[in-house]
């Protein structure tokens, strides 16, 4: 079964992204509160794709994202966060990222990268 991994330290952001999703990824949903709970979830799960936030305490998206990209350089990790500056965008695409979305992602956002990195 096809698994997702959601980080974000905001309950109310993870609970958004997640009704969404359950909406349209019928698989598990993983959910992690920052950048360590990620790499310790990602270890446990090997999800298809993970929707990463950039900002979050304990260990940031772009650490995790490092991390996760050293674990396994073909992991599928989108970025999803506020900070839509171009020099975020290029720092995350840079470490291995296959999209930035910006936050709040829309259905069809989550959609698009549901099928075509999950399945």
């Amino acid at each position: 079964m096809a698994t997702v991994l959601l980080v974000d330290d905001s309950s109310f952001s993870r609970r958004r992204i997640k009704n969404t999703l359950s909406q349209i990824h019928n698989g598990d949903i993983v959910e992690a509160v920052n950048g360590q709970d990620a790499l310790e979830k990602f270890r446990d799960h090997s999800p298809d794709l993970v929707l990463l936030d950039l900002t979050m305490p304990v260990m940031d998206g772009y650490t995790a994202l490092e991390r996760i990209m050293q674990r396994n350089p073909k992991a599928k990790v989108a970025i999803v966060s506020a900070d839509v500056q171009q020099r975020a965008k290029d720092r995350v695409e840079a470490a291995g990222a296959v999209a930035f979305v910006q936050k709040p992602p829309t259905e069809a956002e989550l959609q698009r990268l549901v099928k075509l990195y999950v399945g």
